[in-house]
């Protein structure tokens, strides 16, 4: 198993946190789901989903060394409605 560098070392284990929050949070919103019995707004589910998109795009192209493609960021959440 290749470690990482030591550049790669901090931000893996953000990502690593940040990642475990966000599963804790999703989490929380189906709870919360359930309880109120009403379904999360579908453009907020697909603008969630498209950052996970992104996110896995980017990590993909870390994972396998390959030439780093230009890509958008997306608008934030307070541009769209029902966010």
């Amino acid at each position: 198993m290749k470690l990482h560098t030591v550049r790669q070392r901090p931000v893996i284990f953000r990502l690593q946190t940040l990642l475990d929050q966000s599963l804790a949070v999703s989490r929380a919103v189906l709870d919360n789901t359930l309880e109120d019995v009403e379904p999360l707004p579908k453009s907020t589910y697909e603008f969630i989903s498209g950052q996970l998109k992104e996110i896995d795009q980017i990590l993909r192209l870390s994972a396998h060394e390959l030439p780093q493609m230009p890509f958008t960021s997306r608008i934030s959440c307070d541009d769209q409605k029902n966010c």
